[in-house]
């Protein structure tokens, strides 16, 4: 037996969830690992994002954009602490983004790629889940 799964993108959208970005900053510099904190405090979905991809696809008055760039969760936890072990209530409130070539990449007009992510999310607008499959 053979199944595929299909997530489709915006899944996990945190424009619905009234999650925008609320400051970012270089969190390990050495493995190009940022922090995106979020404008409040949250818990599941957003909790257990590790290992998901998410675009900052959305500009803060919510309209989507054709260039945008990807990046891989690599933990969840907060701005003071740092990672933490994720939890479904609402504790957390920083995404822990990674920047490598083979963990982030840009979207370009919806037609092509550029490696790494070609610049950080930017503060007021929204991060979305991309499509994933397996």
């Amino acid at each position: 037996m053979r199944m595929v799964v299909i997530k489709p993108r915006d899944s996990i959208n945190l424009l619905d969830l009234g999650l925008s970005v609320k400051s970012v900053f270089d969190y390990d510099t050495t493995n190009k690992i940022i922090g995106v904190e979020l404008s409040s405090n949250f818990g599941a979905p957003v909790s257990f994002m590790t290992g998901e991809v998410v675009s900052d696809r959305f500009q803060a008055d919510g309209t989507p954009k054709t260039t945008y760039n990807n990046y891989t969760v690599v933990a969840v936890g907060t701005k003071t602490g740092g990672p933490a072990v994720p939890v479904g209530d609402a504790t957390q409130d920083t995404l822990f983004l990674s920047l490598t070539e083979d963990t982030s990449w840009t979207t370009i007009g919806d037609e092509s790629f550029a490696t790494p992510a070609q610049s950080n999310p930017i503060v007021g607008e929204f991060l979305s889940s991309a499509m994933r499959f397996g």
